[in-house]
C-alpha cells in the first residue's frame, strides 16, 4: 500500500539521529549517519531499509561484543563505525584512504555526499576494484550496490560546500518509519519519580530538541 506519510527534512534527520543514539552509536557518528540519510534522500534514494538492517545488527553487536580499543581496530562494519571513534568519512577528510568491507555501501556514499554538502569535501570511491567514481555517479549506476562490498575512499579536492535541496524528499513506508521510531524511542526514559530527579533525562521527544 502506498504510504500517505509526509516526513519533513527536519523529521527525517532528527529521527535517524535519535535512532542511532538509541542504538548506542557514538554521537558524532550518529550525526554523520543522519546527514548521510538526508543526502541520499535528496538524490531520490531510500536510506531506511539498509539503515534499519545496520541498526539491528549493530544493536546485537553492541550488546554481545567486547569492543576493541581504537588503536587495535579498523572494523568499519555496522554503520561503518569505530565504536568509540570517527566515521569513515572523518578518516577521508583527514587525508587517509581507508579500505574496508561495507555492510551497506549506499550509506558510505551518503556519508561522502553529505560531507560535500557541509564542508565542500569532494571524494571518490572505488567499489570491488572498480575505477574511481564520484559518489553520485555510483548511486546513479543501474546495478544495485551489494552488501559486503569492498570499498576504498579518497579525497579528490576541497571546494565550496554544495547546497542541499530538501524540498521534495521521498517518503518512507509506514512500517519502515515505525521501525525507525522504535529505535529512536530507546533514548527516552519513562517520566517516573526517579527520572524526574535527573535534569534532562527523558527530554528530546520533539523534533525541535
Amino acid at each position: 500500500m502506498t504510504s500517505t506519510l509526509h516526513v519533513s527534512a527536519n523529521q527525517w534527520r532528527t529521527s535517524i539521529l535519535k535512532a542511532c543514539i538509541g542504538t548506542q552509536v557514538v554521537r558524532g557518528v550518529a550525526e554523520d549517519v543522519a546527514d548521510a540519510g538526508l543526502a541520499l534522500l535528496a538524490l531520490g534514494q531510500a536510506p531506511l531499509p539498509p539503515l534499519l538492517n545496520c541498526l539491528r545488527a549493530y544493536q546485537t553487536s553492541a550488546q554481545n561484543c567486547d569492543w576493541p580499543r581504537r588503536d587495535d581496530s579498523m572494523d568499519l562494519g555496522h554503520l561503518l563505525v569505530l565504536h568509540h571513534g570517527p566515521s569513515v568519512i572523518d578518516m577521508v577528510q583527514a587525508g587517509l584512504q581507508p579500505q574496508f568491507t561495507a555492510d551497506a555501501p549506499i550509506l558510505i556514499l551518503g556519508l561522502a555526499q553529505a560531507r560535500g554538502h557541509s564542508h565542500g569535501l569532494n571524494t571518490q570511491v572505488s567499489i570491488d576494484g572498480s575505477p574511481w567514481l564520484e559518489p553520485d555517479e555510483c548511486l546513479a549506476q543501474p546495478e544495485p550496490l551489494s552488501a559486503n562490498s569492498k570499498m576504498r575512499l579518497r579525497t579528490s579536492d576541497i571546494g565550496d560546500p554544495k547546497p542541499l535541496s530538501t524540498t521534495q524528499l521521498p517518503q518512507p513506508s509506514r512500517q519502515n518509519w515505525r521501525d525507525l521510531q522504535k529505535f529512536a524511542d530507546q533514548i527516552l526514559v519513562p517520566a517516573d519519580a526517579t527520572s524526574r530527579g535527573d535534569a534532562g533525562v527523558g527530554d528530546g521527544q520533539t523534533d525541535n530538541d
